[in-house]
Formats: C-alpha cells, sequence, structure tokens
C-alpha cells in the first residue's frame, strides 16, 4: 500500500518516514511531499491509500490540499499532522473526511496507530468497492440480497460481522463460531491477517464509530456508548479520552456539531 507524507519540514517527513519503515518493515510504499502543490501531483499520477498531511504549510494547507483532492476527485483516507492552536483547521479537515489528526509534537505510538487505522479504512473501502462491482457484474439491475459476499475469506467474513454485530459484547469464541473456525485458531489467523489482536481491533472498531456518531447524529452520550458497543458511558468516555486527548463532547464541539 502507498502513504503519502506531506510535510513542509523536512525533519517531521524524515521522521515519521523512518518510523514506518521500522513498524512497518518495508512492506509501505512510502512517498514524502514538502508542499501542497507537490502531493497534488503525487496523487494525479501516482496516487495513495493514505494520505499524512501537515495542516499548516506555506502556499496550501493541508485543508486546502483536501479541498483540491476532493474537487478533482482524488480524495483518500487522511490523517491531519496539527498543533494545539489549529483546532479550527483539524475542525475544517474532518468535515471533508479526515479520518484523525494527531497533535505535534508526534508521538510514535499514536502515529502507528493512526497508519494502522487509516490503511484498514482504506483497504476496508476498496474491499467494499470490489465487492459492490462484483455485485453489479453478477445481478445487473436485480435486487442485492443480504449477508457476505460470496468468496471473501474467514477474516473478512469475521470482520463483516463484527461490523454488523458492533453493539454487543463481540466474544472471540462467537466470532470465530460465526466463521466456522476454532477459537485458537482463528486467533491466530485474525493477527496474522490484521496485524493486531482480535481484542485491539473490535476496540478500534468501536471507537471509529463512537466518532462516526459523534459527528453524523445528534445521539447523548449514553447512547452512542451502547451503540458502540462499550460496557458503561462512564468506561466509553475515559477510553475515549485515553486515545483522543479530549472528552467525546469536546470532540463533538471542536468539529462544530452541536
Amino acid at each position: 500500500m502507498r502513504v503519502l507524507i506531506v510535510d513542509d519540514e523536512r525533519m517531521t517527513r524524515r521522521g515519521i518516514q523512518l518510523t514506518l519503515e521500522r513498524h512497518f518493515k518495508g512492506s509501505l510504499e512510502l512517498e514524502l511531499a514538502e508542499h501542497g502543490e507537490m502531493a497534488l501531483l503525487a496523487m494525479q499520477e501516482r496516487g495513495a491509500d493514505l494520505l499524512l498531511t501537515d495542516v499548516r504549510m506555506p502556499g496550501m494547507t493541508g485543508v486546502e490540499l483536501l479541498e483540491e483532492l476532493a474537487r478533482r476527485g482524488l480524495s483518500t483516507t487522511s490523517i491531519l499532522l496539527t498543533g494545539y492552536a489549529e483546532f479550527e483547521y483539524a475542525r475544517a479537515a474532518l468535515r471533508l473526511g479526515a479520518c484523525n489528526y494527531l497533535l505535534k509534537p508526534l508521538d510514535q505510538a499514536k502515529l502507528i496507530e493512526a497508519v494502522e487505522d487509516g490503511l484498514a479504512r482504506s483497504l476496508e473501502s476498496s474491499r467494499m468497492r470490489r465487492s459492490m462491482k462484483l455485485y453489479d457484474e453478477r445481478l445487473g439491475d436485480g435486487i442485492r440480497e443480504g449477508g457476505l459476499a460470496p468468496g471473501s475469506s474467514s477474516i473478512d467474513q469475521a470482520c463483516a460481522y463484527m461490523e454488523e454485530h458492533l453493539a454487543d459484547a463481540l466474544a472471540l469464541k462467537e466470532v470465530a463460531a460465526a466463521v466456522h473456525l476454532s477459537p485458537s485458531y482463528f486467533s491466530v489467523l485474525f493477527k496474522q491477517e490484521r496485524g493486531v489482536t482480535f481484542s485491539e481491533y473490535a476496540s478500534r472498531l468501536r471507537h471509529r464509530r463512537a466518532k462516526e456518531l459523534l459527528l453524523t447524529t445528534r445521539s447523548d452520550i449514553l447512547l452512542i456508548a451502547e451503540e458502540a458497543g462499550y460496557q458503561s458511558a462512564s468506561y466509553f468516555i475515559k477510553v475515549f479520552k485515553e486515545r483522543e486527548g479530549m472528552t467525546p463532547r469536546q470532540y463533538r464541539e471542536a468539529c462544530g456539531k452541536p
């Protein structure tokens, strides 16, 4: 998968590059750009599965870059790199569909987690597009039946099951049974294919769902916690603050949602 890193500070670009090279052991194709215009050209010519861009850069800002990519039909999964005083930019970027933002100076663990999540989102989007195309080819204008895409792997099916049952407890044993695998084999296979444990993947799914609900609904925190599968509102608030550095309510307000 291709990752485009856009930042006008050479040390930051290089630091992100080295961190990702070490963690992903060369499995990612990394490209660096020092300003928005260079990033636009790279996206036009080669595209990217994930875009990491600084917010404040000379010339074109990170938000303006996302706007221009959207205008040209080149949008991709993106992560914003921002300072504490730049929440207005981050808010605008989230409205444009950025999946995450990271505060500078960057924390390596949070950077890796955000990139893993971004790549998972990008991969899932690609799979969904392929599945929809396959359905279109097979069914034409007929009615699409529900269920899992034929031919998808056991882990793909498990992830789809998790998405559909996110409000439930989602025990590993239950999900393994849903795809007809033993719990022990399923656990090993899941880590091999997704790069993270089942429990960590479930945790990220819940967090992603909660963020989406915060931005797209007016549901109160208790309802969002329930829909995302958290055991209680207080636990949801605690976990959310650990990941985002702010409470769910503060996150919603920072993104301009009432």
